[in-house]
């Protein structure tokens, strides 16, 4: 039942944002973010494996505030775990790179 709600709300929450979150470069909502930190963190694509649940509760993402802040956050933590397994060569330059993010970003939810 836990991870139906988790999911439920993952792919209601609202994309709302004001003028200034419109030129923010990380897209898309910081339960996403959350989301796909957690599972590339446990190697997995699975919103309900233990470790991703385990994860997202560890990051209080339901307490997290969707702004372009948290985002960068979370997708600065993606950089640095993106270092280790793909193409770039600093996280600055996976930090920079406005195309970055997860597949539960680019997807809006799991």
């Amino acid at each position: 039942m836990k991870i139906f709600v988790f999911l439920t709300i993952l792919l209601l929450v609202p994309l709302c944002c004001s003028a200034n979150e419109n030129e923010c470069p990380a897209k898309g909502d910081v339960l996403h973010w959350v989301a796909d930190y957690c599972m590339y963190l446990a190697e997995t694509d699975d919103f309900g494996n233990e470790n991703v649940q385990s994860c997202f509760e560890k990051e209080q993402a339901f307490k997290i505030d969707n702004t372009c802040e948290n985002r960068m956050k979370y997708k600065k933590k993606l950089c640095n775990l993106s270092l280790v397994r793909d193409s770039y060569t600093s996280v600055e330059e996976c930090y920079e790179d406005k195309s970055f993010s997860g597949p539960t970003v680019r997807n809006g939810g799991v």
